[in-house]
């Protein structure tokens, strides 16, 4: 590997009892990503009590211990890897410790969710955010050139959930499992309070299921209060709480991390924040209907909590929809290229409905569109269940080992098909555009003698080169170019 390879990547986080564990499973799940497309990282960690540094290392990645926060020890360590790409996710790291570190590497990625100091990055990440105010968020905070990733749709999953989401039903009648889990810390121990609310009269019909992580403060205490309750059952230190989620029907626990994975499994929860960090997002959560928010850990009591689990059951919450799975895939690509020569077909589904419809309406995509208007959500349900259902049209995904990158949508007249077609936000100017057009022109390959239209406005250039390099034949009319490919010319082989 080459100094400075933009495969290596070095990984700046810390965990331990006071800080918890959420930083480095996210991070771990970001290099995970990473491996898979052939990346190589290695975690910079302080041995802190109850650090996860063994876990680290049976993950198969290297761990450099740091014994203090001092930017020269970090830079020695980064001279020594040299690595491509520094990742950063902690909270007492600023933009003069990142600047320090310039000479070292190639660029950084810092991960945060604070939003409460400067930052010297190539790329931000905050995963936790469900506000509607993000591009204002970390406004004179960071570079101008700095690439913001916000919300949601970036959330560092394990790739069990992107799996298992595909295979959810909507849960509808009685709700039978409970899922308790406040995180691989839970310092102020909010497990055994959840235990003791879910044991009144009222809840004593519910199976539970509680998680405890490495660093719980009374793991007897649970056990014990687990052993009085029937059918409830205690599990440590599991590697992913997917499973458990996907067969929940309420969940009960502690904001962050975990608040993006019951989101991306549908499944309700009852939140108790137990950082400051945790209390706007889940406050825009319970705004939305999404979330119950029991209130502050201090505050709450075992009454109050077992009434926001009644009340969690009585009145059904709405089914989030802007956590999909691929949130790490989708900051991966931001680091390492997804390759073109894995990119896949498939025909799109009505449970691609939110996907195709946060495409439609986003900003860049309507300016390049014939029809800038904003689609409603029902117009959109209806136009796209008409599409499917016509044999005239074709409606095309495109994935990248299971990463949605775009879509392109064939309708055929005669002997002629009107081809249109877009590209993720986030993965534009990547090559997947003239690859996704490429790929579905010769997915008609069943129809030797049709051929295929394309208009495109004066001022996409991106799309107007995409067409010519695959060597459309291109007419100008007004405002709008027209580009065509015959059936024969497709014959011919691929477009270089």
């Amino acid at each position: 590997m080459t100094s400075n390879s933009p495969a290596s990547v070095a990984i700046r986080v810390d965990s331990g009892t006071q800080i918890g564990s959420g930083h480095v499973m996210r991070c771990l799940n970001l290099a995970g990503e990473l491996e898979r497309n052939g990346g190589q990282a290695t975690f910079l960690c302080r041995e802190l009590p109850g650090h996860l540094g063994e876990l680290i290392e049976r993950e198969g990645y290297p761990v450099v211990p740091l014994r203090t926060e001092a930017c020269e020890e970090a830079r020695d360590a980064l001279r020594r890897l040299r690595t491509g790409w520094l990742i950063v996710d902690h909270y007492g790291i600023g933009a003069d410790w990142e600047r320090s570190q310039r000479g070292s590497i190639g660029r950084i990625l810092v991960i945060d969710d604070l939003a409460d100091r400067p930052h010297d990055c190539d790329v931000l990440l905050d995963q936790n955010y469900f506000g509607r105010d993000t591009q204002l968020r970390y406004a004179g905070l960071v570079p101008p050139r700095c690439r913001l990733l916000l919300g949601p749709r970036y959330a560092l999953l394990q790739p069990e959930y992107a799996n298992l989401r595909t295979a959810l039903v909507p849960r509808t009648g009685t709700s039978r499992r409970v899922l308790v889990f406040f995180g691989g810390t839970d310092p102020t121990n909010e497990t055994c309070k959840a235990l003791r609310a879910l044991a009144v009269p009222e809840l004593a019909h519910l199976d539970v299921d509680v998680v405890l992580g490495a660093n719980h403060p009374a793991p007897n205490e649970v056990a014990a209060l687990a052993a009085k309750r029937p059918g409830t059952t205690v599990y440590r230190n599991m590697p992913t709480l997917a499973g458990l989620m996907f067969r929940a029907d309420l969940a009960v626990g502690a904001g962050g991390v975990a608040t993006s994975e019951r989101m991306c499994m549908g499944l309700p929860s009852v939140v108790v924040t137990i950082a400051p960090n945790q209390e706007r997002p889940i406050a825009s959560l319970a705004e939305e209907g999404v979330v119950i928010c029991a209130g502050r850990a201090a505050s709450v009591t075992e009454a109050g909590l077992a009434a926001a689990i009644m009340s969690a059951l009585r009145e059904p919450l709405r089914e989030p929809t802007m956590v999909d799975g691929h949130g790490a895939a989708r900051v991966g690509a931001a680091i390492m290229a997804p390759s073109t020569s894995k990119l896949r077909l498939r025909r799109a589904r009505i449970e691609d409905a939110r996907l195709l419809f946060d495409w439609r309406n986003e900003a860049a995509a309507r300016a390049m569109s014939f029809d800038e208007s904003l689609v409603a959500w029902d117009s959109h349900l209806q136009w796209l269940s008409g599409k499917l259902a016509d044999c005239g049209t074709q409606i095309f995904v495109g994935e990248v080992d299971g990463l949605p990158v775009g879509q392109a949508r064939l309708e055929f007249s005669g002997a002629e098909a009107l081809l249109s077609y877009s590209i993720d936000s986030d993965l534009r100017g990547l090559g997947l555009g003239a690859a996704l057009v490429d790929l579905v022109v010769r997915s008609a390959r069943h129809r030797p003698a049709v051929g295929f239209r394309a208009h495109v406005k004066a001022h996409n250039e991106a799309s107007k080169k995409i067409f010519l390099r695959l060597g459309w034949r291109e007419t100008i009319a007004g405002t709008e170019h027209i580009y065509r490919l015959s059936g024969s010319e497709l014959s011919e082989g691929p477009a270089k």
